[in-house]
């Protein structure tokens, strides 16, 4: 017996689907891909099909549905659930073992040439390894780089930022200089006195003042030439970048904000890690003191003292996981994200690294940073300003076309046309000119002088960004140190107090030492890490990959 044609289809099947198989009843195998969490609907709703119900339909048939992380094989009412741990014992291995524990199973492969069988276990190892690859992806842990991606397309912040450039670029767009045409239609009436007549030569009466009156004009200008034309597009060009400009720089303290959220959460994950290790700690020094106390070595007020040390962890375990949440709400706030989201990233791998000198960041800040470009591009446009401003007083010349009907009087005739060559020179303008260039040349130095304090804060908040991280640098490596001396200490007092030459309270000062120590050094870690990211900002980097970013879509 053939086997009859396969039919795949995408999510839950609908009464589109289900159309092809009304007259006809089901025969051979049905593979369905189930969107996640959708196994059972899909399952009931294909098997109440009355096209598939037992009573109409006495051929056998498959169904394969596969949802993330496992499969189901289905032989009319018969299912199998294959698990995605099962991958590697092969599920050519599991379906023979059900096919020979179930008799109609066993039937309906009968139908299945070697051809068909072959292709059916392929497409199962294919979709099963689809699913598992899902499930994996549903469990991923973010990077700081996908963290920050992120936040750009889901944040509201950045949506924020998003809404308020483009309302910028479209207020800018209503002060594009050009030399394009007008074209009004104008049209009026009126109701006037007695009417006023005036004798003909003929006799007749020539009507001068009508009682009514009504006129419709169709007006055409068209400028030919205006003075600084040039000068108003460069202006024009330089404002258009401004509304970018700003979007950068807002974007990028969003970055910065999304890093150093990162960052409290490695490290206040690292604090819960470590808090859970100090209860265990405290929790075997207080079995080491019931033992202690048990052998004579120790007084039982060691059980209470190492019993209220146990309860101290506790309790900042507790602090240190309310930390944890807190950062874990921050972290998906940032990232636009449902704020009960389980937060799990990718932590950091050694220190990072540090230049000698903060000259190369410095001078990649005077290149990169929003504010300086937007300060020069400032200065750029006040200039183009100043040269429109010298040019006021200068000729224009425009073309005027009017086309007009009108009420026809002994004066005006119904229809008027006229064609005209204006040229407009405002010989006195009260000083406007004169004013408008002074008032130019003063928002120029003011901007030279805003441009040369921007590179000064710059390179400052530079210099000390760095100044920090090398500090940073050097307090971690002391606290490192120091806590390997707390630990050796907390060992030989852990020592003393086994063999009964030691009391409790020496231990519980040298452990205190060593939680101290831990707690500082994890503090010092991301505090390296933190400096790390505030130097990169400061030297622009974050704002260097949005223009190179912005670069690759306009040149799309």
């Amino acid at each position: 017996m053939n086997f009859p044609r396969h039919q795949i289809l995408n999510g839950i099947p609908d009464s589109f689907h289900m159309k092809r198989w009304r007259r006809k009843p089901m025969k051979g195998f049905f593979l369905m891909l189930v969107p996640p969490g959708h196994i059972i609907d899909t399952l009931n709703l294909f098997m109440s099909h009355p096209t598939l119900r037992p009573k109409h339909n006495r051929s056998p048939f498959w169904a394969l549905f596969v949802d993330k992380g496992q499969m189901r094989l289905s032989h009319q009412n018969l299912a199998l659930t294959i698990p995605s741990h099962a991958r590697g014992i092969g599920y050519s291995r599991i379906l023979n073992s059900y096919f020979q524990r179930n008799d109609g199973i066993r039937e309906g492969v009968g139908m299945l040439n070697k051809k068909t069988a072959a292709i059916f276990l392929l497409l199962i190892s294919i979709l099963a390894t689809s699913a598992i690859a899902q499930t994996e992806r549903s469990t991923h842990q973010l990077t700081l780089e996908e963290s920050v991606a992120l936040a750009k397309l889901h944040s509201p912040a950045a949506a924020s930022v998003r809404s308020t450039r483009d309302a910028a670029l479209i207020s800018a767009e209503r002060d594009r200089p050009s030399s394009s045409p007008t074209l009004n239609l104008i049209a009026g009436g009126s109701q006037q006195g007695t009417r006023v007549t005036f004798p003909r030569p003929d006799g007749s009466a020539a009507t001068v003042l009508p009682e009514q009156t009504g006129r419709v004009s169709l007006i055409f200008e068209q400028p030919l030439y205006h003075a600084g034309l040039k000068q108003a597009s460069s202006r024009f060009a330089v404002e258009q970048q401004l509304p970018g400009l700003e979007y950068q720089r807002d974007i990028a303290a969003l970055v910065l904000s999304v890093k150093k959220a990162y960052i409290d959460f490695l490290r206040t994950e690292s604090g819960v890690q470590i808090a859970s290790k100090q209860v265990d700690g405290a929790s075997q020094y207080h079995l080491l003191a019931l033992k202690q106390i048990d052998a004579g070595l120790a007084k039982p007020v060691d059980a209470e003292t190492s019993n209220a040390s146990l309860l101290e962890a506790k309790a900042g375990l507790v602090l240190a996981r309310d930390s944890l949440q807190s950062a874990s709400l921050n972290f998906n706030r940032l990232l636009g994200r449902e704020l009960e989201t389980k937060v799990e990233l990718v932590p950091f791998s050694g220190l990072p690294a540090i230049s000698t000198s903060p000259r190369e960041a410095v001078a990649a800040a005077m290149h990169d940073r929003p504010e300086i470009i937007s300060t020069q591009k400032n200065l750029d446009s006040a200039k183009a300003g100043l040269q429109l401003a010298k040019l006021g007083s200068t000729p224009s010349l425009h073309f005027r076309g009017e086309l007009t009907r009108q009420t026809d009087t002994a004066l005006l005739p119904a229809n008027h046309y006229a064609a005209t060559i204006e040229m407009r020179w405002p010989l006195l303008d009260a000083g406007k000119t004169r004013q408008d260039t002074r008032e130019a040349q003063a928002g120029i130095v003011r901007l030279e002088a805003a441009l040369e304090e921007a590179k000064q804060n710059i390179a400052m908040e530079v210099t000390r960004a760095w100044v920090h991280l090398r500090s940073t640098f050097e307090r971690y490596d002391l606290i490192r140190q120091q806590t390997g001396g707390a630990a050796a200490t907390e060992i030989v007092a852990e020592k003393a107090y086994e063999v009964g030459r030691g009391t409790f309270l020496e231990l519980q000062s040298a452990n205190r030492q060593v939680q101290l120590a831990k707690e500082s050094e994890n503090q010092a870690l991301y505090e390296v890490w933190e400096a790390k990211i505030e130097f990169d900002s400061a030297s622009g980097a974050d704002s260097k990959d949005l223009q190179s970013k912005s670069t690759r879509g306009v040149a799309k």
